[in-house]
């Protein structure tokens, strides 16, 4: 029963995503949507053997995170998934989702995980035939309405649960 912990928007917060590491059990993975690389990369030295995936956001510099320069989209395998992962900015989700799920589609995605908007979403959508989930966990660091927020992905029996989260920092 494979877990994704998703999150965005950090932007200098990184206390926050340690405390999201420390106070729950780890997850399989975690994915980073951009806009606090460097605070994704200092946190996640300490945990070098969890697997993770991130993209940069409009606020990164170009950043390597463990040998690699940081993308501004990827595609990750996970539990038998295929994500799409991107920041959203060069996608307009900020107005629209439509250019995110042609992307996602066009990479034969089953979901779309994005940051950029600091609010929280989960939805599915229907694209040419295909269902796609997409997912965008909010922002750790300057959430829209306050709230730290983060997303979770669950697979069970190869169905996806997508799950949204509040931080509190008591």
């Amino acid at each position: 029963m494979p877990d994704l912990l998703i999150v965005s928007d950090t932007h200098g917060r990184r206390e926050r995503l340690r405390l999201l590491l420390d106070r729950r059990p780890l997850p399989d993975a975690v994915a980073f949507l951009g806009d606090g690389a460097a605070d994704f990369c200092a946190v996640m030295a300490a945990y070098p053997d969890l697997p993770a995936f991130a993209v940069r956001g409009n606020c990164d510099p170009p950043l390597s995170f463990r040998g690699r320069p940081l993308p501004e989209t990827l595609v990750a395998e996970f539990a038998g998934l295929r994500l799409f992962l991107t920041h959203g900015h060069r996608q307009a989700v900020k107005s629209t989702h439509t250019p995110l799920l042609a992307a996602a589609r066009d990479a034969g995605c089953d979901a779309a995980l994005f940051g950029h908007t600091h609010r929280p979403f989960s939805a599915s959508e229907t694209v040419d035939g295909r269902r796609i989930e997409l997912c965008n966990p909010g922002s750790l660091g300057r959430p829209g309405d306050g709230t730290p927020s983060f997303g979770c992905l669950s697979v069970r029996a190869g169905q996806m649960l997508f799950g949204l989260g509040a931080l509190t920092e008591k």
